[in-house]
């Protein structure tokens, strides 16, 4: 804790880490294929109306 690492690094590493933990057999296309669907989900739907509410109100 106390220093930035970047999202994606910090997600890598708990994903090898549940892996490890499960014994599970593991390449980088699949790790990758993973992160790429990672990065890529749907919002919520009612993500963007409270966003936008939320910086009407400075918050």
């Amino acid at each position: 804790m106390g220093r930035y690492e970047n999202f994606e690094v910090v997600t890598r590493e708990a994903l090898r880490y549940a892996i490890a933990q499960n014994h599970e057999d593991w390449t980088a296309e699949i790790e990758d294929k993973l992160i790429t669907a990672y990065s890529e989900l749907a919002l919520y739907q009612e993500v963007k109306k409270v966003l936008a509410e939320l910086k009407i109100k400075k918050l």
